[in-house]
Protein backbone atom coordinates (compact mmCIF):
# COMPACT_ATOMS: atom_id res chain seq x y z
CA UNK A 1 0.00 0.00 0.00
CA UNK A 2 1.43 3.10 -0.58
CA UNK A 3 1.13 6.29 1.77
CA UNK A 4 0.29 9.92 0.29
CA UNK A 5 1.58 12.63 2.10
CA UNK A 6 0.52 16.18 1.53
CA UNK A 7 2.78 19.40 1.71
CA UNK A 8 2.78 19.93 4.73
CA UNK A 9 3.21 16.77 6.88
CA UNK A 10 6.33 16.24 4.35
CA UNK A 11 7.16 19.79 5.57
CA UNK A 12 7.28 18.92 9.15
CA UNK A 13 9.22 15.76 8.82
CA UNK A 14 12.11 17.44 7.35
CA UNK A 15 12.11 20.69 9.72
CA UNK A 16 15.15 20.77 11.68
CA UNK A 17 17.38 18.39 9.57
CA UNK A 18 19.43 21.88 8.01
CA UNK A 19 19.81 22.56 12.06
CA UNK A 20 21.20 19.29 12.96
CA UNK A 21 23.49 19.53 9.75
CA UNK A 22 24.94 22.76 10.61
CA UNK A 23 25.50 21.99 14.26
CA UNK A 24 27.42 18.73 13.65
CA UNK A 25 29.15 20.00 10.07
CA UNK A 26 30.28 23.67 11.24
CA UNK A 27 32.57 22.37 14.37
CA UNK A 28 33.93 19.53 12.08
CA UNK A 29 34.75 22.14 9.65
CA UNK A 30 36.15 24.53 12.26
CA UNK A 31 38.89 22.08 13.49
CA UNK A 32 40.02 21.23 10.60
CA UNK A 33 40.76 24.50 9.66
CA UNK A 34 42.70 25.07 12.62
CA UNK A 35 44.53 22.10 12.34
CA UNK A 36 45.75 23.20 9.21
CA UNK A 37 46.21 27.03 10.50
CA UNK A 38 48.18 25.55 13.04
CA UNK A 39 50.20 22.86 10.75
CA UNK A 40 50.90 25.29 7.96
CA UNK A 41 52.46 27.80 10.79
CA UNK A 42 55.03 24.95 11.27
CA UNK A 43 55.94 24.66 7.52
CA UNK A 44 56.32 28.46 7.07
CA UNK A 45 58.73 28.85 9.92
CA UNK A 46 60.60 25.82 8.85
CA UNK A 47 60.99 27.30 4.89
CA UNK A 48 61.73 30.65 6.51
CA UNK A 49 64.87 28.61 8.61
CA UNK A 50 65.83 26.94 5.81
CA UNK A 51 66.05 30.44 3.51
CA UNK A 52 67.97 32.24 5.93
CA UNK A 53 70.22 29.36 6.23
CA UNK A 54 70.91 29.03 2.64
CA UNK A 55 71.34 32.80 2.46
CA UNK A 56 74.07 32.33 5.26
CA UNK A 57 76.11 29.43 3.74
CA UNK A 58 75.98 31.33 0.17
CA UNK A 59 77.28 34.86 1.88
CA UNK A 60 80.08 32.19 4.15
CA UNK A 61 81.25 30.28 0.75
CA UNK A 62 81.68 34.00 -0.48
CA UNK A 63 84.97 34.22 2.45
CA UNK A 64 87.35 32.55 -0.15
CA UNK A 65 91.21 32.56 1.31
CA UNK A 66 92.56 35.35 -1.58
CA UNK A 67 96.06 35.42 -0.56
CA UNK A 68 95.78 31.42 -1.17
CA UNK A 69 94.10 31.59 -4.88
CA UNK A 70 96.29 34.67 -5.86
CA UNK A 71 99.18 32.37 -5.33
CA UNK A 72 97.93 29.40 -6.96
CA UNK A 73 94.50 29.75 -7.94
CA UNK A 74 93.03 27.39 -5.48
CA UNK A 75 89.37 27.74 -4.08
CA UNK A 76 89.45 27.41 -0.50
CA UNK A 77 87.92 29.47 2.50
CA UNK A 78 89.36 31.24 4.89
CA UNK A 79 87.31 30.04 8.18
CA UNK A 80 87.52 33.28 9.62
CA UNK A 81 85.99 35.18 7.12
CA UNK A 82 83.82 32.68 6.13
CA UNK A 83 82.19 32.53 9.48
CA UNK A 84 82.15 36.18 9.97
CA UNK A 85 79.90 36.29 6.36
CA UNK A 86 77.80 33.96 7.31
CA UNK A 87 76.75 35.24 10.88
CA UNK A 88 76.31 38.80 9.69
CA UNK A 89 74.55 37.65 7.16
CA UNK A 90 72.21 35.77 9.83
CA UNK A 91 72.00 39.17 11.94
CA UNK A 92 70.58 41.12 9.36
CA UNK A 93 67.57 38.34 8.42
CA UNK A 94 64.14 40.13 8.89
CA UNK A 95 63.32 36.80 11.16
CA UNK A 96 66.08 36.23 13.24
CA UNK A 97 63.69 36.02 16.09
CA UNK A 98 62.83 32.45 14.48
CA UNK A 99 66.79 31.42 15.20
CA UNK A 100 67.58 29.27 18.51
CA UNK A 101 70.80 27.82 17.74
CA UNK A 102 73.35 28.78 15.16
CA UNK A 103 76.39 26.14 14.11
CA UNK A 104 78.41 27.26 11.61
CA UNK A 105 81.35 24.82 10.36
CA UNK A 106 83.64 25.80 8.35
CA UNK A 107 85.74 23.27 6.59
CA UNK A 108 88.66 23.57 3.54
CA UNK A 109 85.97 24.22 0.36
CA UNK A 110 82.82 24.05 1.81
CA UNK A 111 80.65 25.82 4.57
CA UNK A 112 77.34 23.87 6.66
CA UNK A 113 75.15 26.23 8.64
CA UNK A 114 72.98 24.61 10.74
CA UNK A 115 69.63 26.61 12.54
CA UNK A 116 67.09 25.59 14.78
CA UNK A 117 64.06 27.10 16.50
CA UNK A 118 60.88 26.90 17.66
CA UNK A 119 57.88 27.10 15.78
CA UNK A 120 54.52 27.70 17.19
CA UNK A 121 51.67 25.39 16.71
CA UNK A 122 48.33 26.57 17.58
CA UNK A 123 46.64 23.44 18.77
CA UNK A 124 50.19 21.36 19.40
CA UNK A 125 52.29 23.88 21.77
CA UNK A 126 55.70 24.57 19.96
CA UNK A 127 57.55 22.31 18.25
CA UNK A 128 61.56 22.14 17.67
CA UNK A 129 62.22 22.97 13.92
CA UNK A 130 66.62 22.18 12.48
CA UNK A 131 67.17 22.95 9.06
CA UNK A 132 71.04 22.88 8.03
CA UNK A 133 72.28 24.45 4.34
CA UNK A 134 76.02 23.91 2.82
CA UNK A 135 77.36 25.76 -0.15
CA UNK A 136 81.07 25.71 -1.38
CA UNK A 137 82.82 28.43 -3.60
CA UNK A 138 82.26 28.19 -7.29
CA UNK A 139 84.86 29.35 -10.28
CA UNK A 140 82.26 32.04 -12.32
CA UNK A 141 82.50 31.71 -16.01
CA UNK A 142 86.13 33.00 -17.45
CA UNK A 143 84.97 36.54 -18.55
CA UNK A 144 84.79 36.87 -22.66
Amino acid sequence: MTEVFTSRERRHRDDGFATTWVVLVVPVVIVFALISVSLWNGITVRRQLVEMAESAARAGANGIDVDRFAADGDLVLDPERSQLLASETLSLQANRDLIGDVRIDVERDRIVVELSGTAPLLLFGSRPVEVDAAAAPRRGAPPP
